[in-house]
C-alpha cells in the first residue's frame, strides 16, 4: 500500500503505519541515537553534575586517568552506535584529553575539572545528531507525530534521575514530601 502524498495525511499521520524501507531505516537511526543520548546523559550527570569526575580526580594521576579514559571509550562506543560524524568523534576525544589535562593540576585542577564538564558537552553532540536525524525524517515525509513519539520519550532522563535519587532518599528516611512519616511497605516483585 503506497504512502499518501497528501500534506494533510502526512501532517496527521494518516499513512496507516505503512513506511518505505528508507523511512523505517531513518526511524531506526533516530531510535538508536535517542537511546544512546539517554545513556550518555546518565554518564554525564553522574560524572559532571554529581561531581564524580572531580572526586575521583583527588586520587593523584590515576583518578583523572580513570575518569577520562573509561568514559571516553564509552562515549566513543555510543557515538559509533548513534552514527555520529567523524568530527564529533574528534571533539569527544579532544574534550576527554582536555578534561584529563585539567585534572592533572593539583587541587585547583580538581575544582576546574568540576566546572569544565566535558561529558555534558559530549552529550550535546548526541542531541545535535538527533535533531539532524529528525530533520532528515521530516524531509522523507515521515509524519511529525511519529518523529515526536520516538524522540520525546525519556528526553528529560537526567531530570528524572535526579528526581529518582531524591525520592529514594525520602523513601529510605520514611518521610513523604510534606515531611510526614509513612509506613514502610515491602518491595513488590514485578518479575513474578
Amino acid at each position: 500500500m503506497p504512502l499518501s502524498n497528501n500534506p494533510e495525511d502526512v501532517e496527521n499521520g494518516n499513512n496507516k503505519g505503512v513506511r518505505t524501507p528508507e523511512q523505517q531505516k531513518i526511524l531506526d537511526r533516530l531510535t538508536k541515537a535517542k537511546s544512546s543520548k539517554e545513556r550518555v546523559d546518565v554518564v554525564a550527570t553522574a560524572l559532571d553534575t554529581f561531581g564524580l569526575d572531580a572526586v575521583a580526580g583527588l586520587i593523584p594521576a590515576y583518578g583523572d586517568a580513570i575518569t577520562s579514559v573509561i568514559p571516553g571509550i564509552y562515549l566513543l562506543a555510543e557515538a559509533k552506535r548513534a552514527d555520529l560524524d567523524k568530527v564529533d568523534y574528534l571533539k569527544i576525544i579532544a574534550l576527554q584529553i582536555a578534561d584529563f589535562a585539567i585534572g592533572l593540576v593539583p587541587v585547583a585542577g580538581d575544582a576546574a575539572d568540576y566546572a569544565f564538564q566535558a561529558n555534558k558537552w559530549s552529550a550535546e553532540l548526541f542531541a545535535k545528531k538527533i535533531e539532524k536525524i529528525k530533520q532528515e525524517a521530516v524531509e522523507m515525509g515521515i509524519p511529525p507525530k511519529e518523529i515526536a513519539k520516538i524522540s520525546n520519550d525519556g528526553s528529560n532522563l537526567p531530570q528524572l534521575t535526579k528526581q529518582a535519587i531524591t525520592m529514594y532518599g525520602k523513601a529510605k528516611s520514611g518521610k513523604t514530601p510534606e515531611g510526614q512519616t509513612t509506613p514502610q511497605t515491602p518491595p513488590v516483585d514485578v518479575a513474578a
